[in-house]
C-alpha cells in the first residue's frame, strides 16, 4: 500500500546520498561518527558555534551541505540514516579519532577544506632543507 511505498521511497534517498555527495566534490565517509562531548570526550571533532546542534530542522542531505558552506568554521557536516532531517555541522577532523560505533552515521567532508603543511625551503639553497655550513 502507500505506506510500503512511502519507505521504499524513503530508503531510496538515503541509499543515494554517498552519490549526491560526490557528485559535488565531498568526500563521503560511511558509519563514521566525529564529535566531541562531556560524556564520550574526544572523538575527532568538535562542533561549530551555532546555536543548536544539530541544526534542525533540515530537509535534505543537499540544505545540509549548504549549511555548512555558509558557515565559516565548518569543514563536514554529519547525517544519521536513522533521524535523517538532523543536520551537524563539524570542524577540526582528525578522522583517525572518530567512531565507527554508531554504524548509522554518514560524515560528509567538504571539498578542500583540510589544510597540509607545505615543505619549507631554506632562503638562497637550491634544495629545500638544505643550508650552509659556513659560520
Amino acid at each position: 500500500g502507500l505506506a510500503s511505498r512511502l519507505v521504499v521511497a524513503v530508503l531510496a534517498a538515503f541509499s543515494s546520498w554517498p552519490t549526491r555527495a560526490r557528485q559535488t566534490g565531498w568526500a563521503v565517509y560511511s558509519g563514521t561518527n566525529c564529535f566531541t562531548d562531556d560524556k564520550y570526550g574526544y572523538n575527532g571533532a568538535a562542533k561549530v558555534s551555532v546555536d543548536t546542534n544539530p541544526v534542525i530542522p533540515t530537509a535534505s542531505l543537499e540544505s545540509c551541505m549548504q549549511l555548512c558552506e555558509a558557515h565559516a568554521e565548518c569543514t563536514f557536516i554529519l547525517m544519521q540514516d536513522n533521524n535523517p532531517h538532523n543536520c551537524y555541522l563539524r570542524k577540526g577532523l582528525l578522522l583517525e579519532h572518530c567512531s565507527h560505533s554508531w554504524g548509522d552515521f554518514n560524515l560528509f567532508e567538504r571539498p578542500l577544506t583540510r589544510t597540509f603543511q607545505q615543505p619549507t625551503t631554506v632562503a638562497g639553497s637550491g634544495d629545500w632543507g638544505a643550508g650552509s655550513d659556513t659560520k
